[in-house]
């Protein structure tokens, strides 16, 4: 899993040149396409100790009214586009202690949230037992005969080390037609500083792929998704609301 890498893994193009160093991690940019990403990938043991106690926190009921909020927007595109009457199949990919996958329950969805990390998939299913939770990965997910017509993906593309076997297993659980919402740091973003290695969203190990709108856009496209369109954004990230084309 370690070593030096310096293809870019989105376009596969060869000649990235370096961006520079954080806590004694290398970073490149593609010279192709542009998306900047680790060097190096880190070690299983590495990827533990950075990732043991993440995203464990206590329920907070409020927190679940402000993500119904931010969900209904999303719900109604999604509700739209049904051909027949029946619950939104709902998937948060990433779904943490089950806040988001709570609350498209409570906007009337069959909620499903998918997690890898034991400790807050244990909390989501206990505080949440009316949602489906999934402990795997979205890969392992998209070997089964599961389809969704909404799947949510917010701050996770970031962490994943192949992102086109990432997109293509969404793509597999996204049913023709459904939306994708992702949202991910946008590197191309006013905001970004100069000294990209001062950015707080160049987080080693946790953060190993950066993207901008035009790399994200050709990853999304090689999967068989179109970008509808990008909600502006004050801070340096990019929201997009996506649909799954027909095979």
């Amino acid at each position: 899993m370690s070593g030096l890498d310096a293809s870019c893994p989105v376009c596969d193009a060869s000649g990235a040149t370096a961006v520079g160093e954080k806590s004694g991690h290398a970073y490149l940019r593609c010279a192709s396409c542009r998306l900047i990403f680790a060097a190096r990938m880190p070690s299983p043991e590495e990827f533990a100790a950075s990732y043991g106690k993440y995203g464990v926190r206590r329920l907070d009921w409020r927190k679940v009214l402000r993500k119904r909020i931010k969900l209904w927007p999303l719900v109604m595109l999604g509700t739209h586009r049904l051909r027949e009457a029946r619950p939104l199949r709902f998937l948060d990919i990433g779904s943490n202690t089950g806040y988001n996958t709570e609350a498209a329950r409570q906007l009337g969805c069959e909620a499903h949230g998918l997690e890898t990390n034991p400790g807050t998939i244990a909390m989501a299913r206990k505080e949440f037992p009316a949602c489906t939770f999934h402990e795997e990965t979205i890969e392992q997910l998209a070997t089964r005969d599961l389809r969704f017509d909404v799947v949510y993906c917010s701050e996770v593309l970031e962490h994943v080390p192949s992102p086109k076997e990432f997109m293509a297993a969404i793509a597999n659980v996204c049913a023709p037609g459904g939306t994708l919402f992702l949202t991910t740091p946008d590197t191309a973003h006013f905001r970004v500083p100069k000294d990209l290695m001062s950015w707080k969203e160049v987080i080693p190990v946790q953060h190993l792929r950066l993207y901008d709108r035009g790399n994200v856009t050709r990853l999304l496209a090689a999967s068989g998704f179109r970008v509808d369109f990008f909600t502006p954004m004050l801070r340096a990230n990019m929201r997009l609301y996506c649909t799954r084309l027909p095979d």
